[in-house]
């Protein structure tokens, strides 16, 4: 079973707005660029980020080093460039997890979401979208809903982790509808999706383009 959630930003950020007052006369980018990835390897985002790494190498005259730093639905991913030099080097390729979510969820970051990047720019919108395993005995929303109605706190849903768009999909449709699921937290996407086809009992909301 799946239909569509809604649409969420995939956005690009970098550790620095400004360069150093002696780089500032020389080209850039005069050294390899490191992008890190906020998600683990096989999602939506590293898959886009590593179609965007060539590209970014060819235009830019740099080779351009992708790194996935997964974990913590992308602060940690998130913190690691915002504690890298600010010479815009290292770029960030994230979510609306690690800068907008995050703000809100979290009592404390290790990272000042506005403070400590500089935005470059929104690089892909993905459209989201709710599945579940085929063996859950339901075919379209009306029957789903009946059938976690009937089962309060039984099924159990997949996220990539707690703050991510993914999570926060599922909560909302939860009070929208008036469910009664249990939130399985992930590292990454593709732990998430393992379990929602490979049991029964797990729903997950993923990305149609993978993650």
């Amino acid at each position: 079973m799946m239909f569509p959630l809604r649409r969420v930003l995939c956005l690009l950020a970098a550790a620095t707005a400004v360069l150093p007052g002696g780089a500032r006369s020389q080209a850039y980018p005069l050294k390899p660029i490191r992008v890190i990835i906020s998600f683990a390897p096989g999602g939506s985002l590293d898959l886009v980020a590593r179609l965007l790494a060539p590209r970014m190498a060819e235009s830019m005259g740099q080779p351009v080093v992708a790194e996935n730093r997964a974990g913590a639905g992308g602060s940690i991913g998130a913190e690691a460039v915002a504690h890298a030099a600010p010479d815009g080097y290292t770029i960030l390729f994230t979510t609306p997890s690690t800068h907008v979510i995050g703000r809100f969820l979290n009592k404390s970051l290790p990272y000042d979401p506005v403070r400590d990047f500089a935005g470059v720019g929104i690089f892909v919108v993905t459209a989201y979208a709710f599945a579940s395993n085929p063996g859950l005995p339901a075919r379209n929303l009306e029957e789903f809903v009946q059938v976690i109605r009937k089962s309060p706190g039984k099924y159990n849903y997949a996220s990539p982790g707690n703050g991510t768009v993914h999570h926060l999909a599922v909560e909302m449709m939860k009070q929208r509808l008036g469910l009664n699921l249990q939130h399985v937290p992930y590292k990454d996407s593709s732990g998430a999706t393992l379990s929602t086809v490979s049991t029964a009992m797990v729903i997950g909301v993923k990305s149609l383009t993978g993650s």
